[in-house]
């Protein structure tokens, strides 16, 4: 099938002057050839909007979204197993977690996977710690989970992708990172399958659901992105529509 190259679609206006030294990432709609990447926001997770999260609130109630993304993540197969966070005992905890994705922290934004064919969200991926400024053009991709039903489909691939070229071609960073766990051998074939490049093995990097983590450390700089892209790109048109079955957003 053709592949197109990813469309950009602006939510709101760039902050590129924002003097905070972790700027909001300007949310935009990225579309691949099979999936488009949505911003995560309070409203897909919190029927009323989430609230600011004072103590003094009563707790937000979830949206059906949350509860299908509960699901997907913390119920059908343990999609966190290697990150710091995760697995949720039900969808308030799911939802009280990935609202620092949701737009409320600035070093943080979440974009949720959808199929384009069925419309079905089938997963996340984020940014993390961007710094756009003097001394650094950095950003990373990290928070990644795909619904079981979508493994073996490159749809990692193509999420990673699509926030590289938002990246590198519109928001102008210089380098793009990403951290695994060092038993997480999905996540780094992913990064490598996409042109990132290893860059090192931070031993005994955090303590984590009783074990030590050596975190794989991998990277892109913007020199490399043309050539990655085209070979992406390639891989990409040769890629399938994606088969993924009965299910509910």
């Amino acid at each position: 099938m053709a592949t197109s190259l990813p469309t950009f679609l602006r939510v709101g206006e760039p902050r590129r002057d924002d003097p905070n030294p972790h700027p909001a990432v300007p949310r935009a709609v990225l579309e691949g050839p099979r999936i488009a990447l949505e911003p995560l926001t309070l409203s897909h997770l919190f029927q009323d909007g989430g609230g600011d999260g004072g103590e003094d609130q009563l707790a937000p109630t979830t949206t059906p979204l949350a509860a299908r993304l509960f699901q997907l993540s913390s119920v059908d197969y343990d999609a966190f197993a290697h990150m710091p966070f995760g697995p949720f005992p039900d969808p308030p905890a799911f939802a009280a977690y990935f609202r620092i994705y949701a737009g409320t922290n600035p070093t943080r934004q979440g974009f949720l996977i959808r199929d384009r064919a069925s419309g079905e969200y089938i997963g996340h991926i984020g940014y993390l710690e961007p710094r756009h400024g003097d001394f650094a053009r950095t950003i990373e991709i990290g928070a990644i989970w795909i619904a079981k039903r979508a493994h073996g489909q490159r749809v990692a691939a193509e999420a990673t992708y699509l926030l590289l070229a938002y990246a590198f071609d519109e928001l102008g960073f210089a380098r793009v990172e990403w951290k695994c766990h060092h038993e997480n051998v999905a996540s780094r074939r992913t990064a490598e399958s996409v042109g990132m490049v290893y860059e090192g093995t931070f031993r005994k990097h955090m303590y984590m659901k009783g074990h030590w983590r050596h975190s794989i450390w991998l990277a892109m700089v913007d020199d490399d992105w043309p050539a990655a892209a085209a070979k992406v790109v390639a891989r990409l048109s040769e890629a399938p529509p994606l088969r993924i079955g009965a299910g509910e957003n």
